[in-house]
């Protein structure tokens, strides 16, 4: 059990899930899924709140048979029977409006989340700051892994992948750049970015797609098997007209952007996904028509991602097609900045072999 100066006690189980949370005589018990997703939540003696998750989001709260609210998510979640959800550029949660367009409630945020005002009368809509499910009770903000407490502008339990010095900080004490949903630190930047309309055979140079890894950790971090110091970066894409090697390369990039217009998105990941992708990357070193860039690029993005948040290269995957259906997500870029890190950063690997060629940029 752990306690705030205010006595306010929190329980927690041998999995560092709160299960319990007290002030006074209010206070709210909570069960969860062996995923660690919660499954209920229980506030006093009223009945329990049960949620059903599709994915990695809410799609409705019950009460016994009873369903409280139904949640219908895109890019964000889009309406439920609360009304439909107005978003600022950070993503909080900042009106409800009704079908016809009438702002019912208003909401308002500190830079780390504590609401600023409260709405007239009783307000049960759950989303708010950051777009994520707060808890009424406590004015925790609900992150999956764990809970963040926007009073203190931290977390109230332990990273659970116990990443970093600080396993209790909230987004590197960058709350007005950034997020964080899964409730797990992150160390790095992933974008996916497609421009042009070529890329579909080995010889067609008039388009590309790849990802870039930014590292957002306080130490070196690994991307594919190239290693990536504190605050650098690394593109990594897939070629079919490199002589020595047609497959993953490593900062090819910055060397072949086209003067066309460029889209992508990004997001914060965390050591886990960074695995993840880490592995799609060495999983996928070859190149194909099919399998080409566009494709790899989609399958390293789509590796930490799900539902609505996937992107589609296409059937016979091109960087116009990716580039297209990238626009259709919320928050996409034009332009992105690619990082120069030089000719001799140029790499592939060739078994387990690592070969600097800056050779890989002479066709450009």
């Amino acid at each position: 059990m752990t306690g705030k100066t205010d006595g306010t006690a929190q329980t927690f189980d041998a999995l560092n899930r709160m299960t319990r949370y007290q002030n006074g005589s209010s206070y709210a018990t909570y069960t969860y899924y062996p995923d660690d997703m919660r499954k209920s939540k229980k506030v006093g003696v009223a009945t329990a709140t049960e949620h059903v998750w599709l994915n990695d989001e809410i799609a409705l709260d019950l009460s016994g048979t009873t369903i409280i609210s139904s949640y219908i998510h895109g890019n964000n979640l889009i309406t439920s029977s609360y009304g439909w959800y107005q978003y600022n550029a950070h993503g909080d949660v900042v009106a409800l409006t009704d079908g016809t367009g009438h702002i019912t409630r208003n909401y308002d945020y500190d830079p780390f989340g504590v609401q600023i005002g409260y709405n007239a009368g009783v307000d049960n809509n759950p989303y708010r700051y950051s777009g994520e499910y707060y808890d009424t009770e406590s004015r925790y903000t609900f992150l999956r892994a764990r809970y963040y407490d926007p009073a203190i502008g931290r977390f109230i339990s332990e990273d659970p992948a116990f990443d970093g010095n600080n396993w209790y900080i909230y987004c590197r004490n960058d709350p007005v750049n950034r997020i964080d949903p899964s409730g797990l630190a992150s160390v790095a930047n992933l974008s996916i970015v497609s421009y042009g309309s070529g890329g579909s055979t080995s010889l067609d140079t008039n388009g590309h797609a790849f990802i870039m890894v930014v590292n957002t950790h306080t130490k070196k971090i690994k991307v594919g098997r190239k290693s990536v110091k504190k605050g650098g970066s690394v593109t990594v894409g897939t070629f079919g007209n490199r002589s020595a090697h047609n497959g993953v390369w490593y900062n090819i990039e910055a060397y072949c952007i086209s003067s066309s217009s460029r889209v992508s998105l990004t997001k914060a990941i965390t050591s886990k996904q960074l695995k993840k992708v880490s592995k799609k990357i060495r999983n996928n070193d070859k190149w194909g028509l099919i399998k080409n860039c566009s494709w790899f690029a989609a399958k390293v993005w789509n590796s930490i991602n799900s539902g609505s948040n996937k992107v589609k290269p296409g059937v016979i995957p091109t960087p116009a097609k990716l580039a297209a259906n990238i626009k259709e997500h919320k928050g996409y870029q034009t332009e992105i900045a690619i990082p120069f890190n030089g000719l001799k950063t140029i790499c592939y690997y060739n078994g387990s072999k690592l070969v600097y060629d800056e050779r890989g940029a002479d066709q450009f």
